[in-house]
């Protein structure tokens, strides 16, 4: 017997549904075919159930918890040759943007317990407060010192990460 049809794109059709009904008859066959009589059929196939041994049951991204700053502040210093460089190199060397970072902070009280959360190619820091500052701060107070620095370009409480942690941007 042979099946002729008018244009390819029949053909292609035929032929689709042809493999659509194949998957489903596989995927029978190994849920009702390998079922013990005592054992009730799902129709969920068996391989689909299975969890290999090695495989942990929650992925790690999924345990993991991200903790919120108290607040996060929009910085940008003039004339800082470290500071370009911690811009241009946090996307592709984040741990030696933090380390550039930090040691570039460390000689200014202004910054002492923010850390570094972003950093932008146009030279734009992500600066953040942590929730348990040691120093006790509110964000006004830590733009209050950050305003103090002397070449800084300008400093801005990132209001939309704030009042999404919950806080009152004002």
């Amino acid at each position: 017997m042979a099946i002729q049809f008018a244009n390819s794109n029949e053909t292609v059709r035929f032929a689709g549904l042809m493999g659509a009904l194949c998957l489903i008859g596989v995927a029978a066959c190994d849920t009702f075919g390998n079922t013990a009589p005592d054992q009730s059929a799902s129709w969920i196939p068996r391989w689909m159930l299975e969890t290999p041994e090695n495989e942990p049951e929650v992925l790690p991204a999924q345990a993991m918890t991200s903790v919120q700053p108290a607040a996060t502040f929009i910085v940008r210093f003039r004339d800082e040759p470290a500071l370009e460089d911690v811009c241009k190199s946090f996307r592709r060397d984040y741990n030696g943007a933090q380390a550039k970072y930090q040691a570039w902070a460390s000689g200014r009280p202004a910054l002492a317990g923010l850390y570094l959360s972003s950093a932008s190619y146009s030279g734009e820091l992500i600066l953040a407060l942590p929730q348990n500052d040691p120093y006790n701060r509110s964000p006004q107070d830590v733009l209050t010192a950050l305003r103090g620095l002397n070449n800084l370009a300008y400093a801005e409480l990132d209001s939309n990460a704030y009042a999404n942690a919950g806080g009152n941007p004002k």
